[in-house]
């Protein structure tokens, strides 16, 4: 008495039948069919032990088998198709110039190779590819993401003599841009939702992890414009701030001078002017008056 299995043509159903001999008759009982894109594999009571390990061990091996032919595959270019299912010779024989056929494969199992699969016109061929699709089905593409980030300000914090600004060079930002619009630009071409996405406490995520980061020396660098050294002595030091500002002040020539070199920048860089005097309640005062009488030829002193 034997178990065997039978994989049908679009390697969808797997059938799972004992075989006997009764008087030197071979007999067969089907025992059920099984769905092959399943996940979870529901055994009959029907079966003993033994042969539901079986049934286990030759579903796996062939869903590995098919899996390693699709990885394979998308090397080459080729997306999509089927798996093909071993039948006769005639039949087997005219898939024996796909990739991976092999044509010694059991009846019913599957031939090792994919029928259908159409070659992309996009290049698909990067030798990261099939790694970067492990990460997606991992779901590890926020740790890439946050590689980065992080790479990007290992640069920052590992330049200390440079100003924080000047530290990345073109071509580094221009390829952060391009990589955020190929993105950006498949998001919107897929249609995605976002909104409905981001409603799952994606935002929230995206504000903890910047918040963290921006606590960190490799954060607090991130957009300013005076050196790397400064830039941490300031912030490991608060009393070389401004008092309750956070506005940064230059310490060397050239950093004064690259700051004054360009008005437009946003003023949380720049330097603060330093009064001549208090300005008290009353002094504001009186120029207000001045002001209006001014305006009005009038004289409220």
């Amino acid at each position: 008495m034997s178990i065997h299995f039978k994989l049908n043509r679009d390697a969808t159903i797997v059938t799972i039948s004992r075989h006997y001999y009764v008087d030197n008759q071979r007999r067969t009982t089907k025992l059920g069919t099984l769905d092959f894109t399943s996940d979870h594999i529901n055994l009959s009571n029907t079966l003993t032990k033994d042969e539901q390990e079986k049934v286990i061990f030759w579903i796996n091996k062939q869903k590995q088998l098919i899996e390693k032919a699709y990885t394979r595959y998308s090397r080459l270019g080729l997306v999509g198709g089927t798996p093909v299912v071993a039948e006769s010779g005639k039949y087997n024989f005219q898939f024996k110039d796909l990739p991976g056929c092999n044509l010694e494969s059991p009846t019913y199992s599957f031939l090792g190779c994919i029928k259908g699969a159409r070659k992309l016109s996009l290049d698909i061929n990067a030798p990261d590819t099939i790694e970067m699709e492990e990460i997606i089905n991992n779901k590890e593409l926020t740790t890439v993401a946050k590689s980065i980030i992080g790479a990007f300000c290992k640069k920052l914090i590992s330049t200390p003599k440079l100003f924080a600004h000047k530290i990345y060079a073109s071509d580094d930002i221009e390829q952060l841009i391009e990589a955020n619009l190929l993105i950006s630009k498949f998001i919107t071409a897929s249609k995605i939702k976002q909104a409905r996405v981001r409603a799952n406490g994606i935002e929230e995520r995206v504000d903890q992890y910047f918040k963290k980061l921006m606590a960190t020396d490799e954060g607090y660098l991130i957009g300013k414009r005076l050196k790397v050294s400064t830039l941490l002595k300031q912030k490991n030091n608060p009393q070389e701030q401004e008092p309750n500002s956070p506005k940064l002040i230059p310490v060397t020539q050239d950093e004064r001078a690259e700051l004054n070199s360009d008005t437009n920048f946003n003023r949380l860089y720049v330097e603060k002017p330093q009064l001549k005097h208090k300005i008290t309640s009353d002094t504001s005062l009186r120029r207000m008056r001045e002001k209006l009488d001014k305006i009005h030829g009038t004289n409220f002193g």
